[in-house]
């Protein structure tokens, strides 16, 4: 699956038990296009490990003690580091959950070592893949946290109602052809609708878009 010529993705393999945490390690070590920039036992160990080990992906098996928070911790590094949520259970509270709190794709319980594969890929490209009934609900649970606050958000920022969906997408980690695929609109389009909204926000990357939508978003907390 991976292209040739492409460089190495450097990853991070997260979870507290040891067995599952090297096996995950020792296959993906073989595979062509990625390496083990190490491994963590905990929360604490993983960002700790980051900023030396300088990985593109860490995977992160969620059954881990205080893996929501070390979700948030490692966005709050600004690194760059893209997540893949291990082990996520098939429902859509804990999916949203996951999306919530920054990760760039989810492997669920009953996935294959194929479909670990594929999340690792499309994460170390920079891009975000949700199937069709989690991209609704993703859609659902944006409109119904912003509705309240949306209209304050878009007359400061000067967004218009579409800009400022398709920021929250951005924020979320969505590629502009995910987002594309989800609001069904053309990518030309929403890559101009990004450069309104970088141009609006003053903003120099995409980053910066989920960094101010964070300073007024309405996105709760989390566990």
């Amino acid at each position: 699956m991976v292209f040739r010529g492409a460089p190495m993705i450097r990853i991070i393999v997260a979870g507290d038990i040891r067995l599952y945490r090297d096996g995950l390690a020792l296959h993906l070590a073989r595979q062509p296009g990625m390496s083990i920039a190490g491994c963590a036992s905990s929360r604490a160990e993983l960002i700790e490990r980051i900023p030396s080990d300088r990985p593109e992906v860490v995977l992160l098996d969620m059954a881990m003690p205080e893996s929501l928070h070390a979700l948030r911790d490692i966005a709050a590094l600004g690194a760059g580091v893209r997540v893949v949520a291990l082990a996520v259970p098939e429902l859509e509270p804990a999916i949203l959950a996951c999306a919530e709190a920054g990760i760039a794709a989810y492997v669920t319980r009953d996935a294959s070592l194929d479909d670990l594969l594929a999340a690792i890929e499309l994460a170390g490209r920079g891009e975000c893949a949700v199937s069709p009934r989690i991209g609704g609900s993703m859609l659902r649970r944006i409109s119904a946290l912003a509705a309240s606050h949306s209209d304050e958000f878009a007359r400061d920022a000067g967004l218009t109602a579409r800009e400022l969906e398709i920021a929250r997408l951005v924020d979320q980690g969505m590629s502009n052809k995910s987002i594309a695929a989800c609001l069904g609109i053309e990518v030309a389009t929403v890559k101009n609708h990004v450069h309104n909204i970088l141009a609006k926000l003053q903003a120099g990357r995409r980053a910066d878009i989920a960094r101010r939508l964070r300073t007024t978003s309405p996105w709760p907390a989390g566990e």
